[in-house]
């Protein structure tokens, strides 16, 4: 072979090592690196001039490096007995100071100027994951308090893990070897015999309650589950075995499959899917729900990139940046916790996720589980949830401005807010009818513009689309308002991005007494138009209630107006009147005094006639007087501190003419140690004369009980009065009004026994004017009982004198 030969196929046998799918590297017999392929760098990170030279170890962990060296002073010792090369499973160095597996393969390389040693190296990942796999199975097995026995055809016991020592009391040591029918009773034994050779036949045969022999030959109640073990061929070389002890009393049983039911419930509901993948992110395991989910087989993704798969493009670097982070770090901010993520479908269509990544420790390269779940349905009811709070909320605004507000206009001002502010619409305005049902007033205007220059603030009617919603009686609304016919300026909603628009006719009692509209820059839902519609109907009887109000103020007013003219003229009359007949009764009592004595005493009789007659009409005058001083608020209090006993005393003794009249007797009952009290002496004077003019006047001989007594009632101390009498009663219709003006118990009673029904009206406000109050109780034919409860102690912010303290008036 001439030279050009041997450098074409130097040339070849150079790319060839720059092919393969493996590291290649050549080593002296120093353990020096002589020459390192492409792959080699790929693999271990450094580059050729970094390696050459170098000695082997630097890519051998330290715990591998002296197996390392015997192989290869064995491989240079006797290169004849290493025909075949030596192979090895082990870890190596990578530049970044990570170990991953490889398989190392050392051979003879002979060269003209010395033998060399060929490493061929190939990563092991996937074997490293099968070995890991089965370390974990092992684990799980070792762990579990169920008893897991494996067995050959012959029956002996191959292995016993802890769980089946506890349950049939045997040790490893003592039971492996020996028969499986040492555990079985000797009247099942036929029967296990079927099962088994019906798993020889691939036949299933699913778990069973059985009875099994422990150590101390106690039997024991167990589940039992039955595997057949395969080689790689698919024979069956032996039987596994998975035993649960059952004995535990049935109510232990049904806690427990509650519990695991729950347990189960919560597990399958809390999560769905499980991905689990390596330290490069490729995807190992992809469970049946995490298909359904993102719409791949499994098959499909195993061994691909995760990020490439299931994640939007957009999310992909940060996830490959953070799973680098951590390798080097050991720190990630997902790790161990919940978060929200977006996902993407094997369509494409991207998806709200929940994730929780947990990560599986290992002396060798970590492996990571995903739990996700689609939270789509969970979004969208919390959309839902937060939409109805948003209509709640809005609800709760109207109904308070509904409510509350003092005016329309503050009222309809405060429902237009709510609309903008609680529903996100861009403009809401209400209009109301002008009495004359002729224009649309906008009275309520929020969002941008407002209602402050707005041409459409007088609408007459006819003249804006608007007004069409009035007069038709229904509600219009779209969500694709360019070109809707019922918008006028359709450059505006184009420029605003307006998208929507609902207007309602405000409808009570079917009269329409407005319109509200808005605009909105999202589209409208049902459940929106809803809200909207019932806000509508609030709103209509709002606007009823309002106007109602607003006409029982303008009545309330002119009564009030009427009322103080009447009162204005009562007192005027009052006064005029009072004069005359001051004179009136005057003059009699004069001429009665020249005629004493005088022989035609008829004079004398028709003058006493006279002085009644005035009198009870001065009577009837001072009390239309002290009721019109009542109702305009110019009956004044004169308060005094005063002993109560002397008091009533001396009132006791101005009444006993009164008592007699009718041959009616008195009874009082009083207490001892009244005490003092602050309050208007001529007030109460006059409450108690009234009741007791009453009493005789409505009592013929009868009996009139006058009780007193110091009490405390509702919190405050109190003098109680009391007046009693067995006269005519009052009936339950008339009991109701008797503390009326000018009202009495009946017709008869003014015909029979005179009077203007003013005198309970009267003690009834002086009462209440010194804080107390007054109550009757009656029966008609049997008597009537006035109660009286005046405090103590005058509470008015300040007292001041009456107009007239010797009389009260």
């Amino acid at each position: 072979m001439d030279t050009l030969e041997l450098m074409e196929a130097e040339k070849w046998s150079r790319l060839a090592l720059e092919a393969v799918p493996f590291a290649i590297i050549l080593v002296n017999r120093n353990g020096q690196i002589v020459m390192v392929n492409a792959q080699a760098e790929r693999s271990f990170g450094f580059s050729r001039q970094e390696l050459t030279g170098k000695a082997i170890e630097m890519l051998i962990p330290e715990r591998f490096r002296v197996t390392h060296l015997q192989d290869c002073r064995a491989l240079f010792a006797s290169p004849d007995a290493s025909e075949g090369g030596v192979s090895r499973a082990l870890y190596a160095c990578h530049r970044d100071g990570t170990e991953f597996p490889v398989e190392i393969r050392l051979n003879h390389f002979v060269t003209p100027q010395e033998t060399l040693v060929l490493y061929s190296i190939t990563r092991i990942a996937e074997r490293w994951r099968i070995e890991h796999d089965s370390q974990l199975l092992a684990a799980i097995i070792e762990s579990t308090d169920d008893a897991v026995i494996s067995n050959d055809l012959n029956g002996s016991i191959l292995s016993w893990n802890k769980g089946a020592q506890q349950i049939f009391g045997y040790s490893a040591e003592e039971i492996i070897g020996r028969s499986i029918l040492l555990l079985i009773p000797p009247e099942q034994i036929q029967d296990d015999f079927d099962i088994l050779e019906h798993l020889q036949r691939s036949e299933q045969w699913d778990s069973f309650q059985t009875i099994r022999l422990g150590k101390d030959g106690g039997r024991i109640e167990i589940s039992l589950t039955i595997s057949p073990l395969c080689d790689t061929t698919g024979r069956i070389t032996g039987f596994a075995t998975l035993a649960r002890d059952c004995t535990a009393n049935k109510e232990a049983e049904r806690l427990l499959l509650e519990t695991q039911s729950r347990n189960a419930a919560i597990l399958h509901n809390a999560l769905d899917c499980i991905i689990s993948i390596d330290h490069e992110g490729r995807i190992l395991d992809f469970n049946p729900a995490a298909e359904r989910v993102f719409g791949y087989r499994k098959e499909q993704v195993l061994n691909q990139i995760l990020a490439e798969a299931i994640m939007p493009p957009y999310m992909r670097v940060a996830h490959t940046r953070g799973m680098n982070n951590y390798l080097l770090t050991g720190e990630s901010r997902v790790l161990g916790r919940r978060i929200e993520v977006t996902g993407m479908r094997s369509d494409g269509t991207e998806f709200p996720l929940e994730l929780a990544i947990t990560v599986i420790p290992s002396d060798r390269q970590p492996v990571f589980t995903a739990y996700l779940r689609d939270v789509s349905e969970r979004k969208r009811i919390d959309s839902e949830l937060a939409e109805q709070h948003r209509f709640a909320m809005f609800g709760a605004e109207i109904g308070a401005a509904l409510s509350r507000a003092e005016s329309l206009k503050g009222m309809l001002q405060c429902c237009t807010d709510a609309l903008v502010r609680q529903l996100d619409t861009s403009i809401a305005r209400i209009w109301t009818i002008s009495a004359d049902n002729d224009v649309l007033e906008l009275l309520a205007s929020s969002g941008n513009p407002t209602h402050a220059d707005d041409p459409n603030s007088q609408i007459p009617f006819g003249k804006q689309k608007i007004v069409l919603i009035a007069k038709e009686r229904l509600p219009v609304f779209s969500n694709q308002i360019l070109g809707h016919p019922y918008i006028s300026d359709h450059e505006w909603v184009q420029r605003e991005g307006i998208v929507a628009f609902a207007a309602f006719p405000l409808i009570v009692e079917n009269r329409v007494v407005g319109v509200m509209a808005m605009f909105a820059h999202h589209a409208l839902s049902k459940t929106f138009l809803e809200a909207l519609a019932s806000a509508a109907d609030g709103i209509s009887v709002g606007i009823q209630r309002k106007n109602s109000e607003a006409t029982m103020y303008e009545a309330k007013v002119a009564a009030e107006d009427a009322n103080r003219a009447k009162t204005i003229f009562l007192a005027n009359v009052s006064h005029e009147l009072r004069t005359p007949m001051t004179a009136i009764f005057g003059y009699t009592e004069i001429l009665m005094e020249d005629l004493e004595g005088h022989p035609e005493k008829q004079y004398v009789k028709d003058l006493r006639k006279i002085k009644a007659a005035s009198k009870q009409l001065l009577t009837l005058i001072d009390d239309i007087l002290d009721l019109a001083k009542i109702e305009a608020g110019k009956t004044l209090v004169f308060a005094e501190d005063f002993e109560v006993s002397p008091f009533l005393d001396q009132f006791l003794l101005t009444i006993e003419h009164l008592i007699a009249q009718n041959g009616n007797r008195l009874l009082v009952e009083s207490h001892e140690n009244l005490g003092r009290m602050y309050s208007d002496q001529t007030k109460i004077n006059q409450i108690l004369l009234n009741l007791v003019s009453n009493a005789a006047k409505f009592t013929e001989r009868g009996c009139i009980t006058i009780r007193n007594r110091r009490i405390v009632w509702e919190g405050k101390d109190r003098l109680e009065l009391q007046v009693q009498d067995t006269g005519i009663g009052i009936s339950s219709e008339h009991l109701i009004k008797i503390f009326e003006p000018f009202v009495q118990a009946q017709d008869s009673t003014t015909r029979q026994f005179g009077g203007t029904g003013l005198g309970l009206a009267i003690t009834k406000s002086f009462c209440e004017m010194l804080g107390g109050q007054l109550q009757v109780e009656s029966l008609l034919g049997v008597g009537s009982t006035f109660t009286v409860r005046i405090p103590t102690f005058y509470a008015a912010a300040h007292s001041v004198v009456s107009d007239d303290p010797s009389t009260g008036r």
